[in-house]
């Protein structure tokens, strides 16, 4: 009976997951889609080859993030559907690929700031820093999922 309350739980929280790395997926596919259509603000003819390049990798940053949320979906739906139990390897795979997903979302900010203004980007980044060191302190080893070894 425990263990059918421990399974439930891992599959709510999965639920949970594909609900919101659907959305942020989405989100991150809408930025990448006003990005490509507003190359004039990104694309600085004052920084010369500088701002291909920076336009170049905020492009791929963000559709590599839009793709790891929309792969982290994916790897859940197994899960949530009860063909694979929430302790294998998938669940910690899952786990992962979202974590690092939302983290490279969080490292996009500045990125994009950076374009508008360099201090606004620089202060961005701190705090985001100092939310990713504050969750991480205050979640003990893990963020975002639990597993049994």
């Amino acid at each position: 009976m425990v263990e059918d309350n421990y399974h439930n739980e891992e599959k709510i929280t999965a639920e949970k997951l594909i609900s919101v790395a659907g959305v942020l997926g989405g989100l991150a596919f809408t930025a990448l889609v006003f990005v490509l259509q507003a190359t004039s603000t990104f694309e600085k003819p004052s920084w010369g080859y500088l701002g291909a390049v920076y336009f170049t990798i905020l492009t791929s940053a963000i559709a590599v993030v839009s793709i790891l949320f929309i792969l982290s979906c994916a790897l859940a739906i197994p899960i949530v559907s009860g063909r694979r139990s929430p302790k294998n390897l998938l669940w910690k795979f899952q786990g992962d690929i979202y974590t690092v997903a939302l983290l490279a979302l969080l490292s996009i900010l500045p990125i994009l700031l950076i374009a508008v203004d360099w201090t606004a980007a620089l202060i961005a980044g701190v705090m985001e820093l100092l939310l990713a060191i504050i969750i991480y302190s205050l979640s003990g080893t893990n963020i975002f999922y639990t597993y049994e070894k």
